[in-house]
């Protein structure tokens, strides 16, 4: 595995945001566009590591421009992250959780569901991908040092990169403090991209479809 730190960006109170790319198991996609919103996102796998234990959910469409992954409970939802509207917005990303066992980290990844992560890379970058933003907090989860790595690059060979499949972002601890954030909700922004089917695609699809429903009703009648 090849790490490449890239960046870092200065924060209130002496904090840090990291930013690594892990140029491993990279993606092959084409036709990317951008933008996209909340309610394309589904599929999407979220996976939130505490202190003592994991959970996970996966992106369902809840509106026409939201969509969020979502584990129950009773008063509200033990777990989710939701977005609303454009994914690009500053702080659409929304994080809850009832649980109160710090967060190690939390992972989101949109390689099965063909949504990518697009960092404020290069110009042009993949085709289709547009300008790209990295991730960014608000406070309080400003305050803390925050680890984000972007893995499984699109095209990493045959283009800039600046779209990923799978972004993760961790807290390390600060001044020997242990690992993990203290329970809190917090926003955060992303930009994301997605791949769409070729033009015409569904159409032949259509067009195949009918065929072999044709023939079957001609074998029926042989």
């Amino acid at each position: 595995m090849r790490w490449l730190l890239l960046g870092l960006s200065l924060l209130p109170a002496q904090a840090a945001v990291f930013y690594i790319e892990a140029a491993n198991s990279p993606i092959s996609a084409t036709n990317i566009v951008d933008p996209m919103t909340g309610a394309d996102l589904g599929g999407v796998q979220v996976t939130a590591n505490y202190v003592g234990f994991s959970v996970a959910a996966t992106f369902q469409v809840t509106g026409s421009s939201s969509g969020a992954a979502v584990i129950p409970g009773f008063g509200g939802p033990l777990f989710s992250v939701s977005v609303t509207g454009p994914t690009e917005a500053p702080l659409a990303w929304q994080y809850t959780s009832q649980f109160l066992s710090p967060l190690l980290s939390l992972v989101l990844d949109g390689s099965a569901a063909s949504v990518f992560f697009d960092r404020t890379g290069p110009n042009p970058g993949v085709a289709g991908s547009g300008p790209g933003l990295d991730m960014a907090f608000a406070a309080p989860v400003s305050l803390a040092n925050i680890l984000v790595t972007y893995d499984r690059p699109v095209n990493y060979a045959g283009s800039p990169h600046d779209l990923f499949g799978k972004v993760t972002f961790s807290f390390p601890g600060v001044n020997g403090n242990p690992d993990g954030l203290a329970p809190q909700n917090f926003s955060f922004t992303q930009d994301s991209d997605q791949t769409v089917p070729e033009p015409g695609s569904g159409m032949l699809l259509g067009i195949g479809a009918g065929l072999l429903g044709l023939r079957e009703v001609l074998r029926r009648l042989q």
